[in-house]
C-alpha cells in the first residue's frame, strides 16, 4: 500500500472511529431519558472527551501501523516555556479584548459584580446557595479558571493539530491551549456577559472573539510558521 493511500485509510478511519465513540457515548444517554444538566450525564461526557486519542491510537497502532516516535507525547517544556505561557494566557488577553470592543461599540457592557451572571445561572433561585464560593469574587474565579486549564490538560490531548504542536515537538503545549481556552476564555466571558444582551457577540466562541483569534491565525499562515521548515523544526525536536 502506497504512502498516500495509508495516510487516506488512516484519516478515513480516525474520523469514523472518533465520532462513533463520542456520539454513542453523549446521544444515546439523551434517548433513554438522561438530560444535559443531569450529573449523571457527566459521567459519558467526560469519557467522550477522550474519543480523538483514543481513535489516534488505535489508527496508528492497527490501521496505518505507524509508531508513536512522532505523535508527541514527550512534555518539551524545558527549551519551550514561552510557547506554554503562550498556551495558557493568551485566553486572558483575549477577553480582555472581547470586553474592550463591546464596551467601544456599545455591543454588551461586562458585568465585573459577576451578579447578572450568577442570577441567570442560579435560575431564579438564591445565586449565593447555587454558585460556588470562590467564582463570586472575580480575582479569584481567574485564578481558579488558570488553575483549572492545567489540571483539565491531560483530559484534551488528542485532540490538537496546531502551530503550538509544531513548534513545540508536543502535544501538551496545544492540549493547554484546549483547556485554557475552555476554563479562562469560555468561563470568563459567561460570568462577564452572561445575561446581558448580544451573547453572540460576546461569548468566547462568539464573533468578538474573531478578531483577535483571527489576528493570531492570519499571522500564524502568512508569516509561514505551518510550513515544511517548521515541520522540520519539529521533527529535529522529538529525535
Amino acid at each position: 500500500m502506497s504512502a498516500r493511500n495509508n495516510t487516506t485509510k488512516g484519516i478515513v478511519a480516525y474520523i469514523l472511529i472518533a465520532f462513533a465513540i463520542a456520539w454513542s457515548l453523549w446521544c444515546i444517554p439523551l434517548l433513554f431519558g438522561l438530560t444535559l444538566r443531569s450529573p449523571s450525564y457527566f459521567l459519558f461526557l467526560l469519557p467522550g472527551a477522550f474519543s480523538p486519542a483514543i481513535a489516534a491510537v488505535i489508527v496508528r497502532k492497527w490501521v496505518t501501523r505507524e509508531s508513536f516516535a512522532d505523535a508527541g507525547l514527550r512534555l518539551n517544556f524545558r527549551n519551550n516555556r514561552p510557547y506554554y505561557l503562550i498556551a495558557w494566557l493568551l485566553p486572558l488577553l483575549a477577553v480582555a479584548i472581547i470586553v474592550l470592543l463591546a464596551v467601544v461599540f456599545r455591543i454588551s457592557t461586562p458585568d465585573f459584580s459577576l451578579e447578572r451572571a450568577l442570577n441567570t445561572l442560579a435560575n431564579g433561585q438564591n445565586p449565593l446557595s447555587t454558585v460556588p464560593r470562590a467564582l463570586r469574587f472575580p480575582f479569584v474565579g481567574v485564578l481558579q479558571a488558570l488553575l483549572v486549564a492545567i489540571i483539565a490538560t491531560p483530559i484534551l490531548w488528542g485532540e490538537e493539530f496546531s502551530w503550538l504542536r509544531i513548534r513545540t515537538g508536543s502535544i501538551w503545549s496545544a492540549s493547554l491551549a484546549h483547556a485554557a481556552t475552555n476554563s479562562v476564555g469560555g468561563g470568563l466571558t459567561v460570568f462577564l456577559f452572561m445575561g446581558g444582551p448580544n451573547w453572540v457577540f460576546t461569548g468566547y466562541p462568539g464573533i468578538l472573539s474573531w478578531i483577535p483569534l483571527g489576528a493570531l491565525c492570519a499571522w500564524i499562515i502568512l508569516t509561514g510558521q505551518l510550513g515544511p521548515s517548521n515541520r522540520r523544526i519539529h521533527l529535529s525536536i522529538i529525535r
